[in-house]
């Protein structure tokens, strides 16, 4: 079961993250509300919780651009998402329950280096996770507002999407990878920018990275996951990556 993950404190003053197939079940000021995999806000209060967009697949991922459009991926060959019309605008409207989210992904292979062990779309995103742009001004134009890193932790990679407006939504490009490493126990789990211009990365660094299925000689575990000693509880790694020619940074150099 994947719980909820990525808060951020959104431009509306709302806390914004993502759940995967947990979901939510419980009472909200009063109300019940139950939702599965999703994107979802609430007031910092907790007086008020609603979905903004809903998806059938394990949802690891929420981006915002400098402009508060929306982006996300789920975990399994969805590894982009621009989320265009909230559930909200839904609400009330007889026959008519669109999908106010488009799938942007316009590639297939995640170009990793490392021999991991993949249960599902081989070569393709398995666990692909975060969606943050590069929001900051150290890094080379071409990554302003305009470049996302998405994470793969079996993949031991963190890729580049390359975001291009397309009318009013966006189209994404193949940008390769940010960092990709054949170390098998690489395990990508976040990446964004932070305060100071760099990208920081966050390495889960495990040898086990998948859950399931249970391979021939183990036993399965609770939450379907099987059973083994290799599974590290200890080791995980920070790293800072900063572009070599970036001049000093601070917030008044925005622009």
């Amino acid at each position: 079961m994947t719980g909820p993950s990525n808060l951020q404190y959104g431009f509306d003053n709302r806390i914004w993250g993502s759940v995967g197939d947990a979901g939510f079940d419980g009472d909200v000021n009063g109300r019940r509300v139950r939702f599965d995999a999703a994107i979802y806000r609430f007031r910092v209060d907790g007086s008020e919780l609603e979905t903004v967009a809903r998806f059938d697949n394990n949802t690891w991922a929420l981006g915002f651009s400098e402009t508060f459009e929306i982006f996300a991926n789920t975990a399994n060959n969805e590894h982009s998402v621009h989320i265009a019309i909230p559930d909200r605008h839904f609400d009330g409207i007889t026959g008519l329950r669109g999908k106010g989210w488009q799938r942007l992904d316009g590639h297939y292979a995640r170009h990793a280096l490392a021999r991991t062990r993949q249960v599902d779309y081989p070569g393709g995103f398995t666990a692909a996770g975060g969606h943050s742009l590069y929001t900051a001004r150290s890094f080379p134009r071409e990554y302003w507002n305009r470049i996302a890193f998405v994470h793969d932790a079996t993949g031991a990679l963190v890729h580049r999407a390359i975001l291009e407006p397309v009318g009013s939504g966006y189209r994404e490009l193949d940008g390769w990878n940010l960092v990709a490493t054949a170390d098998e126990w690489a395990s990508p789990v976040q990446a964004q920018v932070g305060p100071d211009g760099a990208v920081w990365i966050l390495d889960w660094y495990s040898f086990i990275k998948q859950h399931n299925p249970t391979p021939p000689g183990f036993e399965t575990g609770a939450g379907g996951a099987y059973e083994t000693p290799l599974r590290d509880r200890q080791m995980g790694r920070i790293y800072r990556l900063v572009w070599k020619y970036a001049q000093p940074y601070g917030t008044s150099d925005q622009s």
